[in-house]
């Protein structure tokens, strides 16, 4: 089981901050030269793409808090509660712009070289849509949780 680092900056109003995580992985050997390629050239998108990655699998990992405030699990597992609720509502309004768009960015494939438009939307649908699914799971009262610390 792999460890999350999270910050709660404030409790009150959720504010979560990811700030270790694991990288983008995977067993086919295409994908991961793929994966290697956009870490080399694109690491701002590997990082925000092992982000969506992570929280899709969030159960599936430990997650160590460390809070500004004293440590209150009941007030934690609430804040991380918002944050999830949150989390769900902008990844739906995120897979519902992208599939709107996706339809225009195909008629871009009339146009000479790589539809790179139709591609991008695509990988990103694909990660939003599936972190949105494996979100809609995710209960804050089953996470493990510890405090950061000793």
């Amino acid at each position: 089981m792999e460890t999350i680092h999270i910050r709660l900056e404030n409790l009150l109003r959720a504010d979560v901050v990811l700030t270790r995580f694991p990288s983008l992985t995977s067993s086919h050997r295409w994908v991961k030269k793929g994966i290697d390629l956009t870490e080399k050239h694109l690491p701002r998108l590997a990082r925000y793409l092992s982000r969506e990655q992570t929280l899709g699998k969030l159960e599936q990992h430990r997650l160590v808090v460390s809070t500004s405030e004293p440590w209150n699990e009941e007030r934690v597992r609430l804040a991380l509660a918002l944050w999830l609720k949150r989390l769900r509502l902008r990844r739906f309004f995120f897979v519902l712009l992208e599939a709107l768009a996706m339809p225009v960015t195909g008629f871009m494939a009339l146009l000479p070289g790589p539809n790179i438009f139709f591609y991008g939307l695509f990988v990103l649908f694909f990660f939003h849509l599936t972190t949105w699914i494996h979100l809609k799971k995710v209960s804050a009262d089953r996470l493990d949780i510890r405090p950061d610390g000793p």
